[in-house]
């Protein structure tokens, strides 16, 4: 439920961006001329926005899973790098490959049929979510770069998409937080914790910068999954109503704040750190009825969302608005929006039925593969 609604708040801040100016903004818009929009520079952004507050939510709410199954095979002596890694890259691929195809195909017909200077794909000033030079972002070293989650290190995210960005971070955490338990584990060889701290320092310095520092969020959702579950019913509702409620305002007055984005990054993200260990101390079996489905539909849409939604916003985007410019906050402005961040959260669906549905099946299908041929190569040496 949680991950489905911090989707959507990613979704409604990109479309916000595309499509109205800030609340907080105190600059005109962009006047645009037959030539296209004024040649000013875009809003140089130094500040949270609403969509990095709910990756910070991503992010904890990933340590808390990610990390605690990885805590859990620690502790039953069960850990396995092929089980653990074919899991978390059929999870990140099954998903990820179609979407990178669907940007691409987007993208390029936009490009194609929004010629106008004044198109959203040429990347006008007054918005930071579609860049000037495009077509140059969807190279194939590029998309491929994208593929081996080496955005932001090596390439740049493709095309539209820009939301791709943490997923870098995911995949290197999904790395990293296994070697940091190999270190500390108490039965870990010297060995086995020497070679875990080379490996974690490396890609610590590989990665560098944001993805590094972002890595402590993550961890605050790991650590819940160690905290011994204390909590009172009655103090546990009271927890989860107050700071559920103060969620939203709590978002709003962190970007109202002249925050360096970091701090609010970390104060986002400690403060659903509280409330999720609030959450979990409230976990019961769900009961039958309309809510259990509602928040299964909102987890099972909140990956294939968070992938396809910017390309096929800023597509429609160009539809309805040509040549760019922001809208008034108007009744009929807002009907649109909501109308066409349905029908991304429509294909959203279907992704989640061609592709996502099946992770665990192709999973298996390619371990199959891989057993099959390692027992070919055995076989073959035993021959000879």
């Amino acid at each position: 439920m949680v991950r489905g609604a911090a989707a959507i708040v990613v979704m409604l801040g990109h479309s916000r961006d595309l499509f109205f100016s800030s609340l907080n903004n105190t600059e005109t818009s962009t006047s645009t001329t037959v030539s296209g929009p004024a040649a000013s520079p875009k809003p140089h952004r130094n500040q949270i926005s609403m969509g990095n507050e709910a990756v910070m939510i991503f992010f904890v709410l990933s340590g808390y899973l990610v990390g605690g199954s990885v805590l859990r095979s620690f502790q039953r002596d069960r850990w396995s790098w092929k089980d653990y890694l074919s899991k978390r890259l059929a999870r990140l691929w099954v998903v990820l490959l179609p979407a990178l195809a669907l940007t691409i195909v987007i993208d390029i017909l936009g490009l194609k049929l929004f010629t106008d200077p004044a198109s959203i794909y040429r990347g006008p000033a007054a918005q930071s979510e579609v860049r000037a030079h495009l077509i140059s972002t969807l190279a194939p070293h590029i998309v491929i770069g994208n593929i081996f989650f080496l955005q932001k290190i090596l390439v740049p995210v493709p095309g539209t998409n820009i939301a791709l960005w943490s997923l870098t971070n995911e995949f290197w955490y999904y790395l990293l937080f296994p070697l940091l338990i190999y270190v500390c584990w108490r039965s870990s060889t010297m060995i086995a914790r020497v070679f875990s701290a080379l490996m974690f320092t490396a890609i610590l310095f590989f990665v560098k910068g944001d993805i590094a520092v972002l890595f402590l969020p993550w961890l605050f959702g790991a650590a819940i999954a160690l905290l011994p579950l204390k909590l009172t019913e009655r103090t546990s509702w009271w927890m989860v109503t107050s700071l559920s409620a103060l969620l939203v305002p709590v978002m709003i007055l962190i970007r109202r704040f002249p925050l360096d984005v970091r701090l609010s990054q970390m104060c986002m993200a400690v403060y659903f750190s509280v409330l999720l260990y609030a959450m979990v101390n409230r976990i019961r079996p769900a009961r039958q009825g309309l809510y259990p489905r509602f928040a299964g539909l909102l987890s099972d849409l909140s990956y294939p969302l968070y992938l396809v939604h910017l390309p096929i916003i800023v597509f429609l985007c160009a539809c309805t608005d040509q040549p760019w410019r922001q809208w008034t906050k108007s009744p009929a402005h807002l009907a649109m929006v909501v109308a066409i961040d349905a029908s991304a959260m429509l294909v959203a669906y279907i992704f989640h039925l061609c592709f996502q549905r099946h992770t665990d099946a192709v999973r298996l299908a390619v371990l199959g593969v891989y057993a099959r041929v390692s027992d070919n190569k055995t076989s073959k040496t035993l021959s000879a």
